[in-house]
């Protein structure tokens, strides 16, 4: 799927917990890229946009997710910080491989 970098998209990353956010295209597109992506998802998932979607979620909410959608590579002492960069990492290749996409409001 075409990510527009100019809009901005609803998101998720879970399917039995979910965790919800919008998250504007050009940091999809910059995230969902092949090969080593860790150091894109670790400055996106510093950012205020990020941050502010994620705040309405208690720790335990983020674990659920994580644990859901992190079952290869779960690392039970994750730190908040770590569970949100690997959230926020499924949710924008969710968003890639979706038929389609809501468009949001930040």
């Amino acid at each position: 799927m075409e990510i527009l970098n100019d809009k901005n998209y609803w998101v998720n990353s879970g399917s039995s917990y979910l965790v919800e956010l919008v998250l504007p295209g050009w940091m999809i597109n910059d995230i969902a890229q092949s090969g080593d992506n860790t150091p894109a998802v670790q400055e996106h998932a510093k950012s205020e946009v990020v941050q502010k979607g994620f705040e309405k979620y208690s720790d335990e909410e983020i674990r659920k997710v994580y644990d859901e959608v992190c079952y290869v590579d779960n690392n039970p002492e994750a730190t908040r910080q770590e569970m949100i960069e690997y959230c926020l990492w499924d949710a924008c290749w969710s968003a890639v491989d979706a038929e389609k996409l809501e468009e949001g409001e930040l």
